[in-house]
This record gives structure tokens, C-alpha cells and sequence, in this order.
């Protein structure tokens, strides 16, 4: 801790430290010993990691210079894992595409499609990028975006277990703050999207807006 005496400042060691629910923890890394004389490392030793980036959501939000970069770690590689990786790879490379949000939409559906619904026990980077991306440009350029994150070229288990979450709904934000929020399985059906044109405004453009039809009638308010 940081103290000041004689009018300098000095740094001074804790060797107790009484932690209150006031005490705001941000990074900790806990290594406890298990096996005493193990063959290595990983055998002798566990380790515990704290960061408030982790969220019951994403509980592979801790910032990967700490727990990396830092502490010398990596998460345990798992079917688990890899299919989220798949996933929020995936999102990221649909959300960088420059094409109309409609598309991307569309491109967001058939993601959730391919994990939930599609019966293939395994999930596969170019079987994706054959099913959903017609242009062959497009194809090349999802799989190379995979291989520079690292993701495997070959099929992996898939395991839902990490991205459950993330597939019960969809959450689409317009420009104007404007947000709706619909259940991600069967995303069509309860949704349709248009591009229409808008209201002539001042400068004489034709803006475009979004035309959003719900398929039900309103239950609540909030």
C-alpha cells in the first residue's frame, strides 16, 4: 500500500489483508499447490483466476493479457470452448461484413440455425462457410479470418454447454436507440424485416428506414 511519512510518499507491504464486501477485487490469480513433487507443473499445481470481466455469460471474458500474458495460463481446451470460440469468431466476422444489415441478419440466423437446430454432432468452419457464403471470395475470406484466430480447419465436437445463452435470443439496436428483442430459434417466423423508403426530409434525400412486423398482436407493456 501506498503511505506517506515525513512528507515523502513510501510503499509499504501487506503481509495480512482483511477483505470487506467493500473491497473491490478486479484481477487475482490464486495458485495452489495439490501434488508436492508431481512431474510437472501442471500436475503439482492448480490455478484459480479472478477477473470482474468474467460474467456468468461469458466466463471466458478475462482479459487474456493477465491471465496469459501475466500468469503464464490458458483456459483447458474443450468441445465446449471451441464451439463458442466458433460462435462469437462467427458473429464477429458477420458483424465486419460490408454488406446491408438485412444480410447480416439473415447471415446472424443461419448461425444460430447450424449450432441449434443443424443434427451434425460436430461444427466445421468450411462446412459453414459452404452452406451460408454462396460468393467463393467470401468463403476464403471467413476461413482465412478463422485461421488467423486460431480456430481449427478441421471439424470439432460441437457442445453447447458455453453458448447456450447467446442462442436464446436475438437483440436487434437501431440507429435511433430503438431496440427489439425476439427469441433466436425460429427468428422469421415471428419477425419480418424490410428496407422501405422514408420521409423526404429537409435537404430533398430519401432516407431509409426499417419496417419491422411483428407476426402476433402486443400481451404487455413495461
Amino acid at each position: 500500500m501506498r503511505d506517506q511519512a515525513d512528507g515523502r510518499f513510501i510503499l509499504k507491504f501487506l503481509d495480512k489483508l482483511l477483505l470487506t464486501p467493500q473491497t473491490k477485487l478486479y484481477k487475482i490469480g490464486l495458485f495452489v499447490e495439490y501434488a508436492p513433487g508431481a512431474a510437472t507443473f501442471g500436475e503439482a499445481w492448480k490455478a484459480y483466476i479472478y477477473d470482474e470481466m468474467m460474467t456468468v455469460r461469458d466466463r471466458y471474458g478475462a482479459a487474456q493479457y493477465f491471465y496469459e500474458g501475466f500468469l503464464g495460463l490458458a483456459f483447458p481446451e474443450s468441445s465446449a470452448r471451441h464451439t463458442k470460440q466458433f460462435h462469437d469468431l462467427t458473429k464477429n466476422f458477420i458483424r465486419s461484413m460490408g454488406v446491408p444489415e438485412e444480410e447480416k441478419i439473415a447471415l446472424h440466423n443461419a448461425l444460430i440455425t447450424y449450432l441449434k437446430v443443424d443434427q451434425s454432432p460436430t461444427v466445421e468452419v468450411t462446412a459453414f462457410a459452404t452452406a451460408y457464403f454462396g460468393d467463393p471470395e467470401l468463403q476464403d475470406a471467413y476461413e482465412s479470418y478463422m485461421a488467423q484466430e486460431g480456430f481449427p480447419d478441421t471439424a470439432v465436437n460441437k457442445d453447447l454447454a458455453d453458448v447456450q445463452s447467446s442462442l436464446r435470443t436475438r437483440r436487434l439496436v437501431f440507429r435511433n436507440q430503438v431496440k427489439v428483442i425476439a427469441p433466436a430459434e425460429g427468428f422469421d417466423d415471428l419477425i419480418k424485416i424490410e428496407v422501405t423508403d422514408g420521409e423526404q426530409n429537409g435537404t430533398g434525400e430519401v432516407p431509409k428506414w426499417t419496417k419491422v412486423t411483428i407476426k402476433d398482436r402486443i400481451a404487455a407493456q413495461e
